[in-house]
């Protein structure tokens, strides 16, 4: 098999054209680059004095959009300031008055706000009194957080009190072993 050098692909980079053009490349298009501006700045008849204002007028709407964010974010975080006050004075509100009435039905999604009118209510007051008459289904959760209030309490100096319990309080209490930590007795 005879081979001729001029046909022979052994060690010949197929890529070499790019290497020996790159520089010619390069400044074919730096120039068209410059001519390209120069042509966009001739038509538009831009002066370096335009392009002054130009820069100034985008400076400017860029600062009035961050200023209308600003403006933006400053109310949304006021409103929602005042819908906490508003929701932080309610809850104090209710817990001034030293009697909580109970809500009838008692369970373990609505134990986080009880506990927090609970704990408000202790915390300003020594003697507490939860009136339990309109419970008509209580669970696990809240007669646990009431038995913690009550030994809370005991280590605070203060009293819990619970009046007027109804039958069904009376008997998940008695069911979980509970009516003498809550100090509730059957009717």
């Amino acid at each position: 098999m005879a081979t001729n050098e001029e046909n022979d692909l052994i060690g010949y980079d197929p890529l070499q054209w790019m290497d020996d053009n790159t520089d010619q490349d390069e400044e074919h298009l730096i120039t068209d680059d410059l001519i390209g501006n120069a042509e966009e700045n001739s038509i538009l008849d831009i002066t370096e004095e335009d392009e002054l204002v130009i820069d100034t007028l985008e400076d400017e709407s860029a600062s009035v959009a961050i200023e209308e964010s600003a403006y933006d974010y400053s109310s949304n975080a006021i409103d929602m300031v005042m819908q906490e006050a508003i929701a932080e004075d309610t809850v104090l509100e209710e817990a001034e008055n030293s009697l909580i009435d109970l809500d009838a039905t008692l369970s373990i999604q609505n134990v986080v706000k009880l506990h927090e009118k609970l704990k408000k209510s202790l915390a300003i007051h020594d003697e507490i009194e939860i009136n339990a008459s309109d419970v008509s289904s209580i669970d696990t959760a809240t007669l646990q957080l009431l038995v913690s209030l009550k030994k809370d309490a005991v280590n605070l100096q203060k009293k819990v009190t619970i009046i007027y319990p109804s039958p069904r309080f009376v008997e998940s209490a008695h069911l979980l072993g509970l009516l003498d930590v809550l100090d509730v007795h059957e009717a």
